[in-house]
């Protein structure tokens, strides 16, 4: 098929400047639509999507789609609060990805993407309601996500400074930042965003440095995007910077770990590796060893500490002995009362 046979790009440029458009009564100048195309890639200048909006406001068929607040310029543009295009209709794979969706990734979605998403969600949720099975619970009843362990209340982020943060990061932009009891801004250039469950880290070189540092948004005071690209670190990938444990807090390099497994307190790591080239022995007193080969975390320090008495550290002796110290330390705090 020609180029000229197949949809225009015209078609494909309103479409994308209707998903752009945030849904009433949030609004965006012509100005706000062109940063957020051209980030997406599209390749478009204001005066065109100016157009676009115009044609598509004075159209019998899709007027009713958008709204254009002319009271001031530049003139406010929002998608109708209560218009919905489903592209494509909704169906049973879709709607129960959706409802994943809402309820274990929003947090890690600007407000902006969420709102725009609400009537997704709103559809998906509907289809599941009407084609749930008669006297049978819904798709919501029976799935769930529960992280492992002692789940703490999560760390409460301004929504200003969220706000700030996301836009900076999408839009690639630097950040003034006012953490904690700190009396001035620091700049930073937005490498990208991890969500721990409880707390959220920007992953962000501070000033003119080349190391990334966490910084979390819950003890952020204050922020400010600054009109100015953020500086892209040569090389920087986020999931290699996850997977080389700087999210778990690294107290020293590579280290040769072996753990000796009392009462059977190591029997899911035959199920649940620790790594995938570690190696279990099974002992003649029904003891585990563990042999691994990994970096020294203070996540790591953690886990170990967590199986108390079933668990001794044979190497390295480093870890041997700052574990046996702080099992005297115990000791000596109970043995107080």
């Amino acid at each position: 098929m020609s180029r000229e046979a197949s949809i225009s790009n015209k078609t494909y440029r309103v479409i994308a400047l209707l998903q752009a458009l945030p849904r009433a009564p949030r609004q965006a100048t012509s100005t706000d639509l062109l940063r957020r195309l051209e980030a997406e890639g599209h390749g478009i200048d204001k005066r065109t999507i100016e157009r676009y909006l115009k044609e598509i406001s004075e159209s019998d068929e899709f007027g009713s789609l958008i709204c254009c607040n002319d009271a001031a310029r530049p003139y406010g543009w929002s998608f109708s609060k209560d218009a919905q295009i489903n592209l494509p209709g909704m169906d049973a794979s879709m709607a129960v990805t959706w409802d994943l969706v809402e309820r274990y990734l929003t947090s890690l979605l600007p407000r902006a993407a969420v709102a725009k998403l609400t009537p997704v969600f709103a559809s998906a949720q509907n289809w599941l309601k009407h084609y749930r099975p008669v006297g049978n619970r819904g798709w919501s009843q029976k799935v769930a996500y529960v992280p492992r362990g002692l789940q703490l209340l999560p760390a409460q982020v301004s929504p200003a400074v969220l706000d700030q943060v996301y836009a900076a990061l999408y839009q690639g932009q630097q950040l003034d930042i006012w953490y904690k009891e700190k009396s001035e801004a620091m700049r930073f250039h937005p490498q990208g965003l991890v969500d721990r469950g409880v707390v959220r880290y920007l992953v962000a070189p501070a000033r003119d440095y080349d190391t990334p540092v966490l910084v979390a948004l819950h003890r952020i005071k204050k922020v400010a995007i600054i009109d100015e690209p953020a500086r892209k670190l040569s090389g920087f990938d986020l999931y290699d910077y996850i997977n080389a444990g700087n999210l778990g807090y690294p107290i020293g390099g590579m280290i040769k770990l072996e753990l000796r497994f009392y009462d059977g307190s190591g029997q899911h790591l035959y199920e649940t590796p620790l790594t995938a080239s570690q190696h279990l022995e099974q002992q003649a007193d029904g003891s585990v060893v563990l042999s691994a080969e990994l970096d020294e975390t203070s996540e790591l320090y953690w886990w170990i500490q967590g199986f108390g008495a079933n668990v001794e550290v044979l190497a390295p002796k480093s870890l041997r002995k700052r574990v046996a110290a702080d099992l005297k330390l115990a000791l000596s705090r109970y043995a107080e009362q």
